[in-house]
């Protein structure tokens, strides 16, 4: 995600916003696999926004 955001030119405090975001969002919800987290993605997103 970080060589991404840098190739797209994104400021380093952008990036670190980002990244601490989803951070956020996958320890929310329990560490689960990257193909777990597109099962009801749009839920997952509401949930944790609300939270």
């Amino acid at each position: 995600m970080r060589s991404k955001l840098r190739r797209e030119g994104y400021a380093f405090s952008t990036e670190n916003s980002y990244c601490d975001w989803v951070k956020r969002f996958v320890k929310f919800h329990g560490f689960v696999s990257r193909d777990a987290m597109l099962i009801e993605s749009s839920q997952r997103v509401e949930q944790f926004l609300t939270h």
